[in-house]
């Protein structure tokens, strides 16, 4: 359906869809593009040259992708990675990048540090940021950024942010106003964090 206009390829989705319930038997099939993946499944398997990746149900494998390839397949804008160093600060686990601290809802008397071996990459997903003005932050973990771009979806802004050097997308709701170069504060949802392997790419936040 690639080859088809916007509005076309939304209402084609729909129809197939109708269409499958309707057949009541099963169908395979097989797409590049995530939100059909998403939208007509009703069990994906996500491939990566050939090899199967991970199998599920399409909102969990949105909320608990296996790996990096699975979590940045999945989702649109897709999700933030950052290469960080993981540490202890008190009881909590934290990653810090760049002279950045970000904050994680992990303890510190966990088995996480020891599998990451210091090394991670974190994964965010945009609608899990929280963006907002200076001074508007009710949380103390809030990072200050300064905003890059800023796109108008009519439903929601996607926001590109600068974390001294790292990129951050999020999106936030079509009232949030700001301007390329605007100080802004970001807060993460740290219930929403993942936390993956550098080397095997492999999601370690729950193993």
């Amino acid at each position: 359906m690639s080859n088809l206009d916007a509005k076309l390829r939304t209402q084609m989705r729909a129809d197939l869809k109708l269409l499958f319930t309707r057949l009541g038997g099963t169908v395979v099939y097989v797409t590049h593009d995530q939100a059909e993946a998403m939208t007509l499944s009703d069990r994906v398997v996500v491939m990566k040259d050939g090899v199967v990746q991970q199998v599920g149900d399409p909102l969990y494998l949105y909320d608990h992708p296996d790996n990096i390839f699975v979590a940045g397949f999945l989702g649109s804008p897709t999700m933030n990675f950052i290469d960080c160093e993981l540490a202890r600060q008190g009881d909590q686990v934290v990653a810090m990048t760049n002279g950045v601290v970000w904050p994680l809802a992990l303890p510190a008397d966990g088995p996480l540090l020891d599998r990451a071996r210091g090394r991670a990459v974190l994964g965010i997903r945009p609608e899990d940021i929280a963006v907002c003005l200076p001074g508007q932050a009710a949380s103390r973990q809030a990072i200050s950024c300064t905003v890059e771009v800023v796109e108008h979806m009519g439903s929601l802004n996607i926001i590109y942010s600068d974390v001294q050097g790292t990129r951050l997308v999020a999106t936030t709701e079509s009232g949030f106003v700001a301007r390329s170069g605007d100080p802004a504060v970001l807060t993460l949802n740290a219930h929403k964090l993942h936390i993956f392997d550098r080397e095997t790419s492999q999601n370690i936040t729950a193993t």
